[in-house]
C-alpha cells in the first residue's frame, strides 16, 4: 500500500473496518451490497504487477473479511 499516501491508506482501512460491520446474517441484501462494494474497491488490484507490497495489501484485506464473511456461511 505504499503507492498509496497515508490518508488513503487510513481511509481505506477505515472503510473496510466499516464494510466487514455492516455483514449481517439476517439479511442478504445488505451483504449483496457489502460485497458489491468491496468488489468495486478491491478491482484496482486486477493490473497490479504482483509484488510482495501488493501480496501483503491482499492478506492484510483478507484478514480482516474472510473470519466475519466465512461466519455469515457457518450453519451450525
Amino acid at each position: 500500500m505504499s503507492n498509496l499516501s497515508h490518508e488513503t491508506r487510513v481511509l481505506l482501512l477505515i472503510l473496510y473496518q466499516d464494510l466487514v460491520s455492516h455483514l449481517t446474517p439476517d439479511n442478504a441484501k445488505i451483504n449483496n451490497g457489502v460485497l458489491e462494494v468491496a468488489h468495486s474497491i478491491f478491482r484496482r488490484w486486477r493490473p497490479l504487477f504482483p509484488s510482495d507490497e501488493l501480496f501483503t495489501e491482499i492478506n492484510h484485506v483478507l484478514g480482516k473479511f474472510s473470519e466475519p464473511f466465512l461466519q455469515l456461511l457457518d450453519v451450525r
